[in-house]
Order: C-alpha cells, then structure tokens, then sequence
C-alpha cells in the first residue's frame, strides 16, 4: 500500500521540523519526521524504513493523518497491475470539482483543464479495461496521448482510484489470472486471425474449411473456455463494498477530497 499526499505535507514543514499551523491538529515530532517520507510513490514499508521508526509508530501517525484528509493509501501502481470503470465513472465528470482538478492532477500541474483536455482525459478513463489488458498493455495503446499532452500514468490512475471511478482489479474479483487474461487476448487478437489469414493465402480455403483445421479447432475450444471462465467473475453489484460504501477513514479521506482539502488535490509530490 502506497500513502498518498492530499496536501503539501512538505512545504507545511516548518523550519524547525514542526508542521505548520494550518493543519487542523497540534502534530508532534514523530508525525513530522513521518510526513518528510510520504510522497505518493514509497510504500508504507519504505516510509516505515526511511523514517526508521517502529513500524507501529508509522502506522499510528499515517491512520492520524489519513483521519484529518491529508493522506490516503491506495495500492501500489503497477504495469501488470489490472483496473476496472465503477459506477461512479457515469456521473464523475458532471462534477465541477473533477473538471476542473483533473487535468492539472494527471499532468502533475503541468497543464490547467480546458474543455479539450478534459474530454480527452474522460476518453483515456473510459477506455480502461482491466478485463482486457494490463495497464503495461493500456500504456502502450495510449502512448501518443500520453506522451503528446503530458499526462503521468500514475497521476491517471492515482487520480481515479481516489475519487473512487477507478478500481484495482483482484483475485477477488478477476475471474482469471493474469496469465489467462493475456493468454485469452492473444487468442483473440492475434494467434486465431493470423492462423486463418495464413491458411486462406496458402491453401485457398474457404472460410467453412479453416474453420476445420486441427489447430484452429484446437485454439477455438481454447479460446471458448477462458471466455467462459471469463463470464463467471462476479459483477459489481456482487463484489464487497469499494471504499466510497464503507466507513473506513482512509476511503472516507478518498472519496471527500474537495471538501477537505482547500485549494483541490496535492499532486507535485508523486514526482
């Protein structure tokens, strides 16, 4: 799990090592020398390492922080990780706060939102699909966008999950492994059509006669039962509560950041 900053826990630190005023606590010594590790990319066991405090003393300072919507922990952001749209994606954009927060935040306050980049950013999140690929495989299908307008993939999906439109996919909700899932889209996408379109040009066959070739009969079954299994990964309304239904502080600090947080998301510390 990776601590994320919802303000700027680094500029609040006084020159004396001290928080500064305007957080809505007395911090002491120990919340402060926390706080100086928390940068939106190092794990709670790294922060725990950096500090080199007990780790039950880190635990208690990120829970005090995460209370008071400076902090939120999400989990760690991988290439091979897999993420999935939550109901909320339909209404997300028809709020001002996301409009006007999410371009500067997924181009780490490179860019200022315009109706374009907006619009451009919404397609990116709509074209998330967890099901299909990886978010390596989404990277690479995106990397024109990506690169052309500056958007930082972390800061993407960072984004989402904590406003609660984006979700990992896991093995409690992934119906196969990751291996099934590339191994399903290859068949898909790749080994059945360019075996069918080698057996046309070299044999001449028919469309009805490919069909009937061993192998293609043997990639098809193949590629029916991971459909299948496919079909049998739970639906949202049957998966366990996401953050924004439950009463835990850290999803409550995801799911309220405007209200928390003055000025909007803290972003130029996830580098």
């Amino acid at each position: 799990e990776v601590p994320v900053p919802l303000a700027d826990l680094q500029a609040a630190l006084a020159d004396h090592g001290e928080l500064s005023a305007e957080f809505p606590f007395d911090p002491d010594l120990t919340i402060s020398r926390v706080a100086r590790h928390i940068d939106g990319a190092r794990s709670v066991d790294e922060v725990v390492m950096a500090s080199g405090l007990p780790q039950e003393h880190v635990l208690i300072c990120l829970r005090h922080l995460v209370h008071f919507g400076l902090v939120a922990v999400i989990d760690g952001i991988t290439l091979t990780s897999r993420y999935w749209l939550t109901p909320e994606f339909h209404v997300a954009f028809d709020r001002p706060e996301v409009v006007m927060e999410v371009v500067r935040y997924v181009t780490a306050g490179k860019h200022e939102g315009n109706s374009m980049l907006v619009q451009l950013v919404q397609g990116l999140y709509a074209g998330v699909d967890g099901w299909r690929q990886t978010l390596g495989e989404f990277q690479l299908a995106n990397s024109v966008e990506l690169q052309e307008h500056g958007i930082s993939l972390r800061h993407f999906i960072t984004f989402g999950l904590l406003r609660g439109f984006l979700e990992r996919i896991d093995s409690r909700n992934q119906a196969l492994s990751d291996k099934e899932a590339s191994e399903l889209e290859e068949l898909r996408s790749v080994l059945i059509p360019n075996k069918k379109q080698e057996l046309k040009q070299l044999g001449k066959l028919t469309s009805a006669e490919v069909n009937k070739d061993l192998e293609i009969v043997r990639m098809v079954a193949r590629l029916n039962e991971l459909k299948a299994k496919e079909k049998n990964r739970p639906s949202p309304n049957e998966m366990p509560m996401s953050g924004a239904e439950t009463d835990d502080d850290s999803s409550t600090a995801m799911h309220q950041l405007g209200s928390k947080i003055e000025g909007g998301l803290w972003l130029e510390q996830l580098g």
